[in-house]
């Protein structure tokens, strides 16, 4: 089974946890650059309704508000799509081999895990510390580059759950559209492909709401923002309940797909059915 450092896939190969995620990273930035491909079109679609939309619309849109908000929001959302909630389905011939093999899987998972993480969170923290830098407020620019920073471990690992509980494999638009029939395949398909959007950033609000009621509890300045030390705790607070998630969250999953695994596999192997586990 290997050891917590190193595991040996199905066909007997030893890996480490730096193969595993250099060969992560590999996948990543090779063709057809999905993960990427999926991250910069979210960046680019909340980039555009955050700054295009009248104000009435983008306050119903978008909770959070104010400049520093824009970097929660924009990292939220690029992280809110299918690379987050189906690290399974979206590398079966790597990952579909370990579902029967805890250890393997769970230093699978952190990979890709850590991998998404940076992808989203670097770009996130850097626009955080821009906005500190324009509003002139650096020490928060900074604290909330931290959370960002931090957020996605945490928020990517709960959210890789989903693509165990409801597995599905992606295939080409033009498959889907050649067996878009019976139409329960095709609108389960679809749904699979939107919740993602819901349900990270109800996860993110999960790891994040603990922080911001320590912080608020703390005490505020004048203006009614967090004082500086509330700041300080809340990020605090906000990256162990993070680094917390990111430890636990691979182990839950590999619990669920050793539980799962015989309902999993034909989902994943063939596409073709496309029923309900």
């Amino acid at each position: 089974m290997g050891s917590a450092r190193n595991t040996v896939s199905a066909d007997g190969q030893e890996h480490s946890f730096r193969d595993d995620l250099r060969d992560e990273f590999r996948r990543a930035f090779r063709s057809p650059w999905d993960d990427l491909i999926a991250v910069a079109v979210n960046a680019g679609l909340v980039t555009g309704l955050w700054f295009l939309l009248p104000q009435a619309v983008k306050d119903w849109l978008f909770v959070p508000q104010g400049p520093a908000a824009f970097a929660v929001v924009l990292e939220i959302w690029m992280l809110a799509d299918v690379p987050a909630t189906n690290m399974i389905g979206k590398d079966v011939d790597t990952m579909v081999p370990a579902l029967d093999d805890s250890p393997r899987l769970q230093q699978l998972l952190r990979a890709k895990s850590i991998t998404l993480s940076l992808l989203v969170g670097i770009p996130s923290a850097v626009v955080s510390i821009l906005i500190g830098i324009y509003d002139g407020s650096y020490l928060r620019g900074f604290l909330i580059a931290c959370v960002l920073l931090a957020l996605p471990f945490g928020a990517s690992s709960i959210a890789a759950w989903f693509g165990i509980v409801i597995p599905y494999r992606p295939v080409p638009l033009r498959w889907r559209w050649a067996h878009r029939k019976p139409w329960r395949g095709t609108i389960r398909w679809a749904s699979l492909v939107i919740i993602p959007f819901v349900l990270v950033p109800i996860v993110a609000c999960l790891l994040l709401a603990p922080a911001i009621l320590v912080g608020l509890a703390i005490g505020r300045d004048d203006d009614g923002r967090m004082s500086a030390a509330a700041t300080v705790t809340a990020t605090i607070v906000a990256c162990v309940l993070s680094a917390v998630a990111f430890a636990v969250g691979p182990r839950v999953s590999a619990y669920l797909a050793a539980r799962r695994s015989e309902r999993v596999r034909p989902l994943l192997t063939d596409p073709a059915p496309d029923t309900p586990p």
